[in-house]
């Protein structure tokens, strides 16, 4: 039997080779696609603000984290910045979803109290 071990090295190499470059391609004209930031909220503003308007910035703060987290070519990380964005923005989904119930069973309360149905 006779191997032909230079050809596999050389096919392995032309195929990191050619990886390499269409992700420098892929660099080269990548443009993130962002829209403008809201502006976060100053301590004064904080302190004022009621659990929705906190929820809302704190949301936007842990926006701003995963796209720093994600924007650096060399370093990116992808499965803990995922889990912050899921986790952080998972915040205000709770705070809308506690609204929605109390507006819910202030209507049901009111319907039980008067009568209707």
């Amino acid at each position: 039997m006779v191997h032909d071990y230079g050809l596999r090295v050389n096919t392995m190499e032309y195929k990191k080779s050619t990886y390499k470059k269409k992700v420098a391609a892929a660099k080269a004209e990548y443009k993130p696609k962002r829209g403008p930031l809201s502006k976060l909220m100053s301590e004064e503003e904080k302190a004022k603000a009621g659990i929705h308007e906190l929820s809302y910035d704190f949301g936007c703060r842990i926006t701003r984290l995963f796209q720093y987290l994600t924007e650096d070519a060399e370093y990116k990380e992808f499965v803990q910045s995922k889990q912050i964005y899921r986790s952080g923005t998972s915040v205000g989904a709770n705070v809308r979803e506690s609204k929605l119930m109390t507006s819910i069973v202030k209507t049901m309360n009111q319907k039980v109290k008067y009568g209707s149905r």
